[in-house]
């Protein structure tokens, strides 16, 4: 049986950031099943040039994969929406989307959090933890039927039912969410 990883991406758009974001959130739910989800905040561009917001946030999900494939899969996305890759620029340019990954880890553990030092990171972390539906930096969209993004949400499939289920909480809660089906999983191998 191949290991089961949990991955923390940052997700960052400043072109079209609230579509790009949109799309990029569906196709991690649709690749990964559940994701749990911070708040989507608006931070000031860092080490580019531009007059653009950036739209972040900060996602967590449980793949297979290795490190390197999910890399892959990440810049297939950002390509999908529109980044030039090849362009040796491209990391001080505008972007469409722009995926991270931040950190990998065996067992879901939140005391990475306290690791992340880059500054948009930090922003969506301090969001999540003033957990307040009007906070002034979060920025909602329109995800499976729900205006999700101002506070941590899991996301995942109801098999049952065939929906998707949204569930918004705090985060500590919200990764015990996420733990029990690792859990059940885990004791089935």
């Amino acid at each position: 049986m191949t290991a089961r990883y949990c991955y923390f991406l940052g997700l960052g758009s400043n072109l079209q950031p609230t579509s790009n974001l949109q799309t990029a959130l569906h196709k991690l739910q649709a690749q990964f099943a559940q994701i749990i989800l911070w708040p989507i905040i608006e931070t000031e561009p860092v080490s580019i040039e531009s007059q653009r917001i950036f739209l972040n946030t900060l996602v967590v999900v449980r793949s297979n994969w290795t490190p390197e494939q999910l890399k892959s899969w990440c810049n297939e996305l950002e390509e999908s929406l529109g980044r030039n890759r090849k362009d040796p620029l491209s990391s001080i340019k505008d972007r469409p989307l722009d995926i991270d990954i931040l950190a990998q880890q065996s067992q879901l553990n939140l005391s990475v959090l306290e690791c992340f030092t880059e500054p948009y990171v930090r922003q969506v972390i301090a969001s999540a933890e003033r957990a307040t539906d009007q906070s002034p930096t979060t920025h909602p969209v329109s995800l499976w039927g729900h205006q999700l993004g101002q506070r941590a949400a899991t996301v995942y499939p109801n098999h049952a039912g065939g929906h998707i289920m949204v569930v918004e909480d705090s985060v500590d809660r919200l990764f015990q969410c996420f733990e029990a089906p690792l859990d059940r999983e885990q004791s089935l191998c």
